[in-house]
Formats: structure tokens, sequence, C-alpha cells
């Protein structure tokens, strides 16, 4: 079997709370594998002055709210008018809805009806590209197109901007977030990959792990979110974790596919 030759980080599906002042910490892992690995993670930036920022070790968090406002000028990117979205109930599965004493029948609805989770209307986040093999077929280990293919960013990501700070070791990345959001004392965090629904098919509760997922429609971005809850505070955040330099390298979004190659598995460094 061939393996990126990048450092990985196995993402398992642990839960791990955190007795005192410290923030709960949940780890998720994809829905379908019982281990993901993650062998970079790439933020994608407008202007070469954030990048840099984020090199120094300052990673700008939005509210939730943001992206749900956002509204991108080439087509559906940054903004997604259906973030924090917890549970979606088609039509043509649901009876009759009453508001009082009106009833309204299913076939008058316009689409879905979505539920939001309230509580995440302030909740930061800093979300990058994941270099993983969420959705590897085994079938296929052995092929190497067929691995280059997985692993490639897709050209709809260069939109997001021109400049791209790729994070070469992940593992000593999040230790740095977590050590970070720990002087915080937030009532939680979280990190892991998003997962992606079919908006014309789900019907009901989308999981357990609410700000985690996200339409099919943005599956190519293959995004990693960190998520920070500070109910209180309606203001971006700005989480500095110590200078990046180290294990974080600048370049731009088209170039990261032409970096990118296959070695043999003995070469690589693969989680366990």
């Amino acid at each position: 079997m061939a393996m990126l030759a990048l450092p990985p980080l196995s993402v398992h599906g642990t839960l791990s709370t955190m007795t005192g002042s410290h923030p709960r910490i949940k780890e998720l892992a994809d829905p379908v594998r019982t281990k993901v690995t993650i062998f970079s993670l790439v933020k994608i930036f407008e202007k070469e002055e954030y990048a840099q920022s984020f090199l120094n070790g300052s990673l700008y968090m939005n509210p939730l709210s943001y992206f749900r406002k956002y509204r991108d000028e080439n087509g559906e990117l940054r903004g997604d008018s259906w973030e924090g979205i917890g549970a979606l109930y088609q039509p043509a599965q649901l009876g009759e809805l009453r508001i009082g004493e009106t009833v309204i029948p299913p076939s008058d609805l316009a689409g879905p009806i979505r539920v939001g989770h309230v509580h995440l209307e302030h909740a930061k986040v800093f979300c990058t590209y994941a270099l993983n093999d969420g959705g590897f077929d085994e079938d296929t280990a052995d092929h190497a197109e067929e691995l280059m293919r997985l692993f490639a960013m897709h050209e709809s990501c260069y939109r997001l901007g021109r400049f791209a700070a790729v994070v070469v070791n992940p593992t000593e990345f999040f230790e740095r977030v977590r050590a970070a959001v720990r002087q915080l004392r937030p009532p939680a965090f979280t990190h892991g990959l998003v997962r992606y629904f079919d908006e014309n098919s789900h019907h009901g509760v989308l999981g357990e792990h609410p700000g985690f997922y996200k339409r099919r429609r943005y599956q190519r971005q293959r995004e990693h979110r960190i998520m920070v809850e500070l109910p209180d505070s309606t203001e971006p955040l700005v989480l500095e974790v110590g200078n990046l330099s180290d294990i974080a390298v600048l370049t731009s979004p088209n170039k990261i596919n032409a970096g990118l190659s296959i070695a043999p598995a003995n070469d690589s460094a693969v989680a366990d």
C-alpha cells in the first residue's frame, strides 16, 4: 500500500471530559470509518497579511452566525445560510402541521423544515481544508492514481483566496490549540471533520455533533472545524497559539496539488 508522505494525525472517536475549570474537549471521528488520518491542514486567505498573521500564531475565529449571513460573490464558498443546522424534515414525510387553528398540509411547504441550534449562534469557528483519507476505498489502496485523486484539493477551493498556509504537523498544531483554549476556560471546545448530508433526502436529526454538518454541495472543501463555545461573546475571537512557522508554510492554493506525491508506506509516518 502507498501513502502520502506527510506527517499524519490519527483522529479517533474519543470524548475527553476535563475536570475543574478546564473546558470539555471533544474530538470527533468520521461517522463511517473507525479512524480517519489527517495528513495536513490548509487555510486559504484572500490577503497575504492574513496568512502571515496565522503563521505568527493568530487564529481569527468568526461566530457561526457570521458564515450564515455571509454572501459569496463567486458561488457558495465561505457563506452557508444553513450553518448550525441540527435537523431537517422533508415535507413528503410529514403529516399535517398546525399553528393554532391553522392547518398546513405538507404539500403547501416551499421546502424542507430546518431546525437550528440556537446555542451555537455565537460559537467561534476556525475552518480549514483537511487533507485526509476519509472516503478511502480499500479496494483501490494500491492504485496511486486513485490516491492522488482522493488527496488532491478541488480547484473550486482556489476561489477562497490567493494565499494558503499549509500545516504539515497537525498533531502539534492541535496541541497548541488545546493549550491556548485552556487559558480561555470556555464551556466547550470541539474539533473534527465536518459531515456532509443530502438536503434532498435526509429526514430527521442530523447527529450528535452540533455545528459539524453541512450540505453535500460543500463536501469538496473537506472541512476540518475547530469550535469554541463562548455564549456571552458576540465578537470574533483571536486565539493566540504561538508562532507556527516551524510547523506551517506559506504557498498558493494552486501549488498544493503540484507538491503532492505518493511514497511507499515504509517511507511515511502512518499513525497506528
